[in-house]
């Protein structure tokens, strides 16, 4: 059965399979060159020290230059350790680059691939998530997972280098080969098999941490204004630093774990290489040393670096360990587009325009917890080209109207039809690209006016940008600003009063040319008279089109060609 790391990493990199499959290609050939220039050290000092015997690695590098029909003389073995050092330099840098290049590749296609799962997303269980877990989801574990990535390719570095410097220092010492292969047995079992359970809880841990300060973040900054009056900045500085805290003591215990592997290895190696020289030393007279000097002196070389690559590679399966969490999580998201709960977009209807479409409402039943209906057996009709107006008092469900229409949430049971068509069947891009909406709450983005009222919109004249703020009396104020349309209206648009915040949104809405145009309370936070003005200033450049207009504003009746009035969740047509 395939490990958990095997699995996830394979589902992983499978969108980007082949650059991975390079990237493995170019650290074997970089392996390869580090290990063959390793090896040159050992005819290079043959070379230097002028001996008349020769190692089994000095032969055949001896061979492989007859057959060039060049003389291994000291120069050309160090023209050739030379050139052998600086591919393998090259391939090592080109190597990091890959890696580096891979690993924030896939951070960049995975964020991507989140956002479009969450813009995806039905809205009835978008409401539903905290937005600092999603926040942390898209990024910090993003980042994680990344970090995975590149330790599996670190690891896949030494999966190669190991064997190959084992190789390189079997045909020098086998003895010692074995000595170090036991080692590294053992450091395995005694080091990396208990940490790998604590790095897969460290792991977990950290997700549900940062979940958490993101979230405590996020929510303390939307709610600055109720925390200043409340003088709540101690008591919700004090929650965010407990959190802090706790995921520092996790990381920092994490971190000083992970650093004892290296230190360790490299203590064996020390006692390993030490016990090597003496015994070479010892056994040997001072002429024999002299002409194994030049192998020892490769396999402590290469000892040094595959017990440190030992201790990498440790470094790297628990680091991999830790991230496999978030790694795991991040695979469950990108996939998410395979849920069955994904219906905001149905392809089945494909319609331009509804301009000429009626909008029914046939015995709608809908309740947002199942328990408590907030429509009951709901019907009506919006004819074509028609100002109907939908009054109600609070709770009436006279924005939940407005939800549904907008595809946001489903019926309970019962339909609704644009023409002859279902509205569940109808392409929800499609249906709102053909719509026009204010609501009471206004979202803007921390941009230019310009920029808040043409989102969406491919490209405006300014002078028709200038004509629909003056039908939502816009113009004026803006004209005023420093910066005229380039002025900046801050995050969400709290520089701004909630009636220039609405002005702007009515522009929004109007300068898409939609169809049909959906007010939800779009004047409550307007005076009478600039809220009369705006309302008779739609109703004239909407002119036959369809709108449908929820209010509590009786004034607004003059235009309308049908009002309804919900009550006992049920529509009466008022005649």
């Amino acid at each position: 059965m395939k490990s958990s790391i095997t699995r996830t990493t394979k589902n992983l990199i499978k969108p980007t399979k082949s650059n991975f499959i390079f990237l493995v290609v170019v650290i074997l050939l970089s392996v390869m060159f580090e290990t063959f220039g390793f090896a040159m050290i050992i005819p290079l000092m043959e070379s230097l020290l002028d001996s008349d015997s020769r190692s089994s690695i000095g032969e055949g590098f001896s061979l492989l230059f007859s057959f060039f029909n060049v003389q291994m003389t000291v120069v050309n073995a160090a023209v050739v350790f030379f050139l052998i050092m600086l591919i393998k330099n090259s391939l090592k840098v080109f190597r990091e680059y890959l890696r580096s290049s891979y690993a924030y590749t896939f951070k960049v296609n995975t964020i991507n691939t989140i956002m479009k799962s969450y813009f995806n997303m039905p809205y009835k269980g978008y409401i539903k998530l905290k937005h600092g877990d999603l926040v942390n989801n898209a990024i910090t574990e993003t980042q994680n997972a990344s970090m995975g990535i590149l330790q599996l390719t670190e690891l896949i570095t030494g999966l190669i280098m190991i064997p190959a410097f084992l190789i390189l220092m079997f045909i020098g010492s086998y003895e010692l080969t074995l000595v170090m292969i036991i080692l590294a047995i053992l450091v395995y079992f005694f080091i990396n098999r208990p940490i790998r359970k604590y790095a897969k809880s460290v792991g977990n841990t950290e997700i549900q941490l940062n979940q958490e300060i993101l979230s405590q973040i996020s929510e303390n900054l939307s709610a600055m204004k109720h925390v200043k009056i409340s003088n709540l900045e101690g008591l919700l500085r004090k929650k965010l630093s407990e959190s802090l805290y706790q995921i520092k003591h996790i990381l920092v215990k994490w971190d000083t774990i992970s650093a004892t592997t290296l230190p360790v290895g490299e203590m064996m190696m020390v006692v390993v290489i030490v016990g090597y020289v003496l015994y070479s030393t010892y056994y040997h007279d001072q002429s024999d040393f002299k002409s194994m000097l030049p192998i020892i002196s490769m396999i402590v070389i290469v000892a040094y670096k595959t017990l440190t690559q030992i201790s990498r590679f440790l470094v790297n399966k628990m680091s991999i360990e830790r991230y496999l969490p978030a790694m795991d999580l991040v695979h469950d998201l990108i996939n998410y587009k395979d849920s069955p709960h994904l219906l905001d977009v149905n392809p089945n209807v494909n319609m331009e325009k509804y301009a000429d479409k009626s909008i029914d409402f046939k015995k709608i039943n809908f309740s947002y917890t199942g328990n408590i209906k907030i429509l009951n057996d709901f019907s009506l009709s919006v004819p074509i080209g028609s100002v109907t107006v939908i009054m109600g008092s609070s709770g009436s469900g006279k924005s939940t109207i407005v939800d549904l229409l907008m595809g946001l949430y489903k019926p309970t049971s019962g339909t609704i039809s644009i023409g002859n068509d279902n509205l569940s069947n109808i392409n929800m891009q499609s249906w709102r690209n053909c719509i026009g909406y204010v609501g009471q709450d206004v979202f803007l983005f921390h941009s230019s006016i310009k920029d808040n009222i043409c989102t969406g919109v491919k490209s405006v004249d300014f002078d028709f940008l200038r004509r629909v703020c003056k039908y939502a009396e816009l113009d004026d104020f803006i004209m005023g600003m420093s910066k005229g349309y380039d002025t900046v209206v801050g995050d969400r648009g709290l520089t701004l009063s909630g009636g220039q915040r609405q002005r702007i949104s009515i522009a929004r809405a109007l300068i898409r040319n939609p169809d049909i145009l959906i007010l939800d309370e779009a004047t409550s936070a307007l005076d009478q008279e600039t809220a009369s003005n705006v309302m008779k200033n739609i109703m004239k450049y909407m002119g036959d089109k369809t709108v449908i207009v929820v209010t509590h504003r009786k004034d607004v009746l003059k235009y309308a060609d049908h009002i309804y009035n919900l009550d006992g969740k049920k529509a009466t047509e008022v005649t």
